[in-house]
């Protein structure tokens, strides 16, 4: 091997004549942008080091025609991160060698959303001529973290080919194949400086280069032999044929409408009612009419705009309307989409997002305006839509196609509800009984059921009040369009039952935003809620209707693209009245309660949530645990409140947060950590779960009791199991014994939350509460003030240990972005301790005493301007039952008085106990 380590380089100087090609040219010349090399940092072999700036490159040609030989170098990786966070993408530092036909082959640090935060190593088989293809990438490693020369070896084998040696060992053929390239040599070497475009963009350095040139190569890349089509000529024979209902037999419209029902729904359509949802349509149809192009074959954000949101509308307006412009343009779109041959490129091809909203869309198109396509278009049409559903199926939900497989999972993820949807209409819109429809009809109608049977019973979301609106409109489209083609009865779920009052149960009094958990963003309502007429129409339920009326006057944008409303909102159920519903209420699914004075806009609510990754019903579908569930947008925020008067909240929670952890949230860590699973820390941008294949997710958090009158509300949760025993990277803490939380709502008094926390040794406890302000009153009495758009709640804390209190700017962040909150952290150091908080949204000058019988008991006593409340507090006797909690009222208004929780008449034996004790 020869050293470079020069300006320009000539072959008499480093080449002996027994390396030399007959192609070799004469002289070797770096060809320099933004780069030179500098004597004031040296490489390994004590010579100065190449310097590549951002922007620049350094190439030097080694032959006229491609080789083989061998070059290595020494990379200087200072760990820069240059993107810190996971999600933008960006092309970093590269190296390696060229190939004459324009190919490269480089080592090099990549940001994407799929790799590690702050970059990975890769090798990159790209053509620099196209920037896109740096990003045709096989992922390395993580970076190290501290500053290090790396070094790397590209061989060219005239025999055998490239191999590829990091730090001294080769690379597995399942992170780099050769034969999966196009670099049939090698003529040079190329290295490139950063280009992020970040201010702190990287400068590279490479050191001690040498290489060797040896004959024209002999091997050449092989590729591997193309798999099998995904999506086979033929299907196997169905085992159960279903029909479409006979009236619908050789007919369309047949998707979620009929031709029976159409003269009904266009006088909706014009009535003084259905007025909402026509201006809704006729203010987007000029948008729907635009070409559909093809961005969404990438893109699963267009994907929806085009196939879930405009395709649909502008058909439907020509159904309600009989405008020939919106039939023209539906009959375009149908003709664009029918053009391409794939409805999603990449590797979902046919089984992701993109095809999955094409599919909907074009499946609805299709039916809607049946009689006005052209009999052989409509034949080539109606076949494309068939081999869609079957693509669907053969390459998402049977795993034919190669990427990560997170949505096949489990039955709750909306990702699949997109799929399913799209499958669904795809076949209903042709099936007409034909033996080559009735296999994937078959297996679509058994996928329906499936969901069914594991849907929520209690209508709620474990990813969050914001994020079921996601997928809720899909889900609905393949349940309705089902249940009126072929007469199943999905719409009778308990869970459309319930679904309407878990959207009334989260919102805010004012109705202009929702108590968050979960991936909720900054407590956006999101667009998708039409769905939920359907349910409130199926289920008769007037009160809830009118709920969902009001929320769409005041936010009509939480409301969007009005087909979805007209074909759900039941003309014939009028409207009740929603403040007849319940103002308390427990959804058992995830432990999330929520309370409120009552359901007019400027009165005080607040929130409580302690439950599971994932909710009980999908880990009952995991063996409470054991198999693997997507739980990506869940947060730890087991044990957190929030409290809000009309649209203002004075504590809050975080948004969709790109660092999961439980500092962003208003419960406790333990020595500086937070809620976890086994074998996952927090802090990433993906909640995950347990890599221990027992039961013990079902124990991160439950409720233990939960109690209403008309005065009082009581809920109380236990999430020790969240704070499981750790010891890397210099921190440590034991498994906690008990971290149990009762959240005391006295309307129109105050909020009073106790909480017991129990380690076998002694730790570090941070109690953490956050609002948009916290301002002190008088620090020595626990006395806090949150500052929220110009009004105010006071507080009162108290810890029967020593507490050090420090104000702080929150870590709670949106899509990375911190939110600017400010956090009371109240922190101990202790085995055992009690902390006790009261909180007076209602003006009462409340304040709090805390005198403690024991380690087991205390009385908690709480006075206000018109009233003094006695607490009696017992701790419970174990962590699967409630604690003893009573209170008597020594002055003041007694109605509701004496008020007590105990583990005998009010403990609910929640389903984790029955998941685990079946397994």
């Amino acid at each position: 091997m020869r050293n470079l380590s020069a300006k320009i380089l000539t072959t008499a100087a480093f080449l002996g004549a027994a390396l030399l090609s007959p192609a070799l040219s004469a002289d070797l010349e770096w060809q320099l942008n933004k780069a030179s090399f500098d004597d004031s940092k040296l490489g390994p072999d004590g010579k100065p080091a190449l310097k590549i700036e951002p922007g620049g490159s350094a190439i030097l040609k080694l032959s006229d025609s491609t080789t083989s030989g061998s070059v290595s170098m020494a990379v200087w990786d200072d760990g820069t991160k240059v993107i810190k966070e996971k999600g933008p993408s960006g092309i970093g530092p590269r190296w390696g060698v060229s190939s004459s036909n324009g190919q490269v082959i480089v080592g090099g640090i990549m940001y994407a959303r799929y790799l590690a935060e702050g970059g990975s190593l890769c090798i990159i088989d790209a053509k620099p001529s196209e920037p896109g293809s740096w990003y045709s990438l096989n992922y390395l490693g993580a970076r190290k973290e501290t500053n290090a020369w790396q070094t790397w070896k590209f061989d060219f084998n005239a025999q055998t080919g490239l191999h590829i040696d990091f730090n001294g060992k080769p690379v597995e053929e399942k992170r780099f194949d050769w034969n999966t390239t196009q670099l049939d040599g090698m003529d040079g070497i190329v290295i490139y400086g950063d280009e992020t475009g970040k201010p702190n963009a990287q400068t590279l350095y490479v050191g001690d280069i040498q290489y060797t040139v040896g004959p024209a190569m002999v091997a050449k890349p092989t590729p591997p032999p193309p798999p099998p089509p995904v999506v086979p000529d033929s299907d196997p024979k169905a085992t159960k044929v279903y029909s479409l209902k006979l009236e619908l037999q050789g007919k369309h419209p047949r998707l979620m409408l009929t031709a029976e029902e159409l003269p009904k729904l266009r006088k909706f359509y014009n009535s003084p009612e259905g007025a909402v949802y026509r201006e809704k349509i006729e203010g987007y149809v000029g948008a729907s009419r635009v070409s559909v192009g093809d961005k969404w074959l990438k893109n699963p954000t267009d994907s929806q705009r085009q196939g879930f949101w405009r395709v649909p509308t502008v058909a439907l307006h020509y159904l309600m309307t009989g405008d020939k412009e919106s039939l023209e343009a539906t009959k375009q779109h149908l003709r664009d989409f029918n053009a391409q041959p794939h409805w999603e490129l990449g590797n979902e091809r046919d089984s992701g997002m993109s095809a999955a909203n094409i599919m909907v869309g074009a499946a609805l198109a299709y039916d809607w305006i049946f009689d006005e396509l052209e009999p052989e278009f409509r034949k080539e049409f109606g076949e494309k839509l068939l081999w869609h559903a079957r693509a669907m199926y053969y390459g998402g939900h049977l795993k034919g196609n190669p990427p990560l497989h997170y949505w096949q999972n489990d039955p709750a993820n909306n990702h699949r509800w997109h799929r399913n949807a799209g499958m669904t209409l795809c076949i209903l819109a042709v099936y007409e009984g034909r033996e080559d429809q009735q296999w994937i009809l078959q297996k679509t109608v058994e996928e329906l059921h499936f969901i069914q049977k594991w849907l929520p019973t209690d209508g709620s979301c474990h990813e969050g009040p914001n994020y079921f609106t996601f997928g809720g409109n899909h889900l609905t489209c393949a349940f309705d369009a089902a249940d009126i083609a072929l007469g199943t009865d999905l719409m009778s779920a308990e869970y459309f039952k319930a679904a309407g009052q878990f959207r009334m149960g989260t919102l805010l009094p004012s109705m202009d935003g929702i108590f968050s958990f979960g991936d909720g963003g900054k407590g956006s309502l999101g667009t998708y809620n039409n769905f939920l007429f359907a349910g409130a129409s199926h289920n008769q339920q007037a009160d809830i209707k009118d709920g969902l009326l009001t929320l769409q006057e005041r936010q009509p944008d939480a409301f969007m693209f009005g087909w979805f409303s007209l074909l759900w909102d039941d003309p014939d159920l009028k409207r009740g009245d929603f403040k007849k519903l319940p103002t308390d209420t427990l959804w058992e699914d995830v432990g999330f309660a929520s309370m409120r004075e009552s359901w007019e806009q400027d009165v005080v609510a607040a929130s409580f949530i302690c439950g599971p990754f994932g909710g009980y019903d999908l880990l009952k579908f995991a063996n409470g645990g054991r198999d693997y569930v997507n739980v990506a947008h869940d947060d730890p925020d087991a044990g957190e409140f929030l409290i809000a008067k009309g649209g203002v909240t004075f504590v809050k929670t975080d948004g969709y947060s790109k660092k999961k952890a439980s500092k962003n949230h208003n419960t406790i860590l333990i020595n500086g950590m937070g809620q976890m699973t086994r074998g996952r820390p927090e802090g990433t941008v993906w909640s995950q779960p347990s890599t221990s294949k027992g039961t013990e997710m079902t124990q991160m958090a439950y409720v233990t009791s939960w109690k209403t009158t008309d005065k009082i509300a009581a809920i109380e949760g236990e999430s020790s199991g969240s704070y499981l025993s750790y010891s890397k990277q210099g921190q440590s803490r034991p498994d906690l014994e008990r971290f149990r939380r009762s959240f005391l709502w006295v309307e129109g008094d105050y909020i009073l939350v106790l909480d017991d926390i129990r380690s076998p040794e002694r730790v570090e406890i941070d109690w953490l509460v956050q609002g948009d302000d916290i301002t002190p009153l008088e620090e020595s009495e626990g006395r806090f003030q949150f500052v929220s758009e110009g009004q105010t709640m006071d507080m009162q804390l108290f810890c029967e240990t020593e507490l050090d209190n420090s104000l702080r700017d929150s870590p709670a962040d949106d899509g990375g972005k911190l939110l600017g909150y400010r956090q009371l952290m109240a922190s101990t150091s202790a085995e055992q301790t009690r902390y006790t908080s009261v909180y007076d949204p209602w003006k009462k000058n409340v304040s709090v005493e805390f005198a403690a019988n024991g380690p087991d008991k205390a009385t908690v006593t709480v006075t206000g301007k018109d009233f003094k409340d006695v607490w009696t507090w017992e701790a419970a006797k174990d962590n699967e039952t409630a604690s003893t909690i009573t209170v008597e009222r020594e002055s003041g208004d007694k109605i509701g008085f004496p008020f007590t929780v105990d583990d005998s008449s009010n403990c609910i034996m929640w389903k984790h106990l029955e998941i685990a004790a079946a397994h």
